[in-house]
């Protein structure tokens, strides 16, 4: 069961999720979240994104050794910087961050922050940004690869329960399943302010998702006291999104193209 549901899973990554590229920024109301996805490439050839930057944050991708990573954090950057300002009627360069103990940004003004959250996430080509109208919320995106450091994390990460699970995936499906798992943490840890040292106790979902054979565009659950919605963005990646709601959030999945955000 857990083998067929993994083969199903891929089989079906982003069939069923309508990712729909507005032409006019779609109303974000209450008990909604949106989800942006955002190719880093197709945004890079659009030229210099550095003059809606700050100089912070300018001297921050400076900071960064890897051509590619500074590439990545000024795009997403941007793309952040871009959304924001069309929900709040700003400029790019107008829109003030905050940011708590861990590194999360947020809107400067209190008031906005509370009636506007957000969070990004990016991994490879992949950037997704979330937001919802006062509800705290994270996401996450990873692609899935190898990883080095995947004993470290099972150990460090995962209770024995978790692991447990983890180990009735067959071995060609280990690192998907895994990330699955990373990512459902991240999101949690990443909505509380915690990081993933937030521990979240993922065994329930897995067990539940790992055991059922019928392919969905997303999945629904509770961890941690939080709403999770679990999806695949694109071919080769996983996502998790978690929102401190008690019922189920109307999600919208959007397409941000750098060609027609002026119009959004």
């Amino acid at each position: 069961m857990v083998n067929l549901s993994l083969n199903m899973r891929n089989e079906q990554v982003g069939r069923g999720l309508d990712w729909h590229t507005p032409t006019s920024l779609p109303a974000l109301e209450a008990g909604q979240a949106h989800v942006w996805r955002v190719r880093l490439e197709a945004w890079r050839e659009q030229g210099d994104l550095r003059a809606i930057l700050t100089e912070d944050e300018i001297a921050r991708a400076q900071r960064l050794r890897i051509p590619e990573k500074r590439a990545d954090f000024v795009t997403a950057r941007a793309a952040l910087r871009t959304v924001l300002a069309s929900y709040i009627g700003l400029t790019p360069r107008q829109v003030e961050l905050a940011y708590l103990p861990d590194g999360k940004p947020q809107l400067a003004d209190p008031l906005m922050a509370a009636r506007l959250q957000f969070n990004l996430s990016h991994s490879g080509e992949w950037m997704l940004l979330a937001l919802s109208r006062g509800l705290p919320l994270g996401v996450d995106i990873e692609r899935i690869h190898p990883l080095r450091a995947q004993g470290w994390a099972l150990a460090q990460l995962f209770n024995r329960a978790e692991r447990e699970v983890l180990n009735t995936v067959p071995q060609a499906y280990r690192e998907a399943a895994f990330i699955a798992a990373w990512t459902l943490k991240e999101a949690v840890g990443k909505a509380d302010g915690r990081g993933i040292r937030a521990q979240a106790d993922t065994t329930d979902l897995l067990q539940a998702w790992f055991s059922q054979d019928e392919a969905q565009p997303y999945r629904y659950g509770k961890l941690a006291g939080y709403s999770i919605a679990q999806f695949n963005p694109a071919p080769g990646y996983c996502a998790a999104l978690a929102l401190a709601a008690v019922q189920p959030v109307q999600l919208r999945f959007l397409n941000l193209e750098k060609a027609r955000i002026e119009t959004v």
